[in-house]
């Protein structure tokens, strides 16, 4: 199962993550979830890491903001560590064993 928020065809994922020298790039992030409320986002971000640290102890959370439209401003809980998205899924899939939410994004999506 993936866990992609776009693009969806696995083609156009594999042509994503190949850069000039046909090696993965590492330009996917997971992410969390997402607050209007920077506080809240921060608060949630650190019960997130708390939650996972067992078992992904190299895990960081941060929080980042995206602008979506001109009025809307969200802050998003996402990896810190950006990944292929082959690592992205894995590590998403994971978590969501543990009953948490989990969304593979493009980093600057």
């Amino acid at each position: 199962k993936k866990h992609l928020v776009q693009p969806s065809r696995k083609d156009d994922i594999q042509e994503l993550e190949k850069n000039e020298n046909n090696s993965v790039k590492k330009n996917f992030r997971i992410q969390l979830a997402s607050f209007k409320d920077k506080q809240k986002s921060l608060l949630i971000s650190k019960r997130f890491e708390k939650k996972i640290s067992s078992q992904f102890s190299k895990l960081n959370l941060i929080v980042k903001k995206k602008n979506i439209n001109s009025n809307d401003i969200f802050f998003r809980i996402v990896s810190k560590k950006l990944f292929s998205y082959d690592e992205a899924n894995d590590i998403c899939e994971k978590i969501i064993e543990i009953k948490l939410q989990c969304v593979v994004v493009k980093e600057n999506f």
